[in-house]
């Protein structure tokens, strides 16, 4: 399974842009791919990061099953995460997302 894209949505907020901007808190959904040879039962992810701007308030998210070279995304469980104020606007920050299934 890879990474294929994410989407960023604002909670609790009127200036909806899809970024993660200093102060914000959001929901993060990230779409993934089964590239394997076999079906990918019940993937679950988990988010991580060292970044000291970044609060994880929800590391875990949920995609189902996932056909061979199927898409899925976590848009039912989604990872929620904390955006320091002090943030540099503009500013990377490095996640890991981790993927298992049912089976490991």
């Amino acid at each position: 399974m890879v990474y294929d894209k994410f989407l960023v949505k604002e909670i609790g907020t009127t200036n909806i842009n899809f970024r993660m901007d200093p102060g914000e808190t959001v929901e993060l959904y990230t779409s993934i791919m089964n590239t394997g040879h076999d079906v990918a039962p019940n993937v679950k992810g988990v988010l991580s990061t060292n970044d000291p701007y970044m609060v994880i308030e929800d590391a875990e998210g949920t995609y189902g099953t996932l056909e061979i070279d199927g898409l899925a995304i976590n848009e039912d469980d989604f990872y929620i995460v904390s955006i320091d104020a002090s943030c540099p606007t503009g500013y990377m920050a490095d996640f890991t997302l981790k993927l298992y299934t049912e089976e490991g």
